[in-house]
């Protein structure tokens, strides 16, 4: 498949994996569905933080990970919460602060880079759904093809007080920076960002 067929298709599956993941979120991954449940085998990994984790290879050969946070409660990732430990960024809080005290969030990304921020982008789509503000998805530059001319852009550097936009982009290091009301998550290639992801979001349920 040439690199522009792949840049169209990979754009029409984000915008389809942002609608099922909040979807998704709203049923199978509610705090009800993420205790003891019955299925595959889980692998015991070890302690994270004094909390057990488990993962569960993925017929993709990938691993899905499972910090049990009370004796019959699991919450799910897609990053493994030990990979989380070498990535940089500012304080906790102010990432927390900035993002629960937004009335609107946005998730953006390069479209251009569709293919490496894809899993990091549908990992933040299922676990932003259903928290107390807005939110939105879009990108930095226009789609040229038809199929995806009517995805939202959004420059990530101009936003509103009430406005934050977490910022999915290729870069040389992998860590997170707060550029204002941006949060830039940065990632050398797919798996870096799906593992700064991950921390982003140990930082919103208070695990950093």
């Amino acid at each position: 498949m040439k690199k522009k067929h792949q840049g169209l298709f990979l754009g029409g599956i984000l915008i389809l994996s942002s609608i099922a993941f909040a979807f998704l979120s709203a049923t199978q991954f509610s705090p009800e569905n993420q205790q003891e449940q019955t299925g595959p085998q889980l692998e015991y990994l070890g302690q994270w933080k004094g909390m057990a984790l488990y993962g569960q290879r993925t017929g993709a050969n990938t691993t899905i990970y499972y910090l049990q946070l009370y004796p019959n409660y699991r919450i799910m990732l897609r990053a493994d919460p030990r990979a989380s430990d070498s990535i940089e960024g500012p304080p906790s809080s102010e990432v927390y602060s900035r993002i629960y005290d937004s009335s609107t969030v946005y998730v953006v990304f390069d479209p251009n880079a569709s293919r490496e921020v894809g899993l990091a982008y549908t990992e933040l789509a299922r676990f932003l759904t259903n928290k107390p503000f807005e939110l939105k998805f879009a990108t930095t530059e226009p789609y040229t093809d038809e199929f995806n001319r009517s995805f939202p852009v959004k420059n990530p550097h101009n936003t509103t007080e009430s406005e934050t936009v977490i910022y999915l982009r290729l870069a040389n290091q992998t860590d997170i920076e707060m550029e204002g009301n941006t949060i830039v998550v940065d990632g050398r290639d797919r798996w870096d960002l799906v593992n700064a992801a991950g921390r982003l979001e140990l930082i919103l349920i208070r695990l950093i």
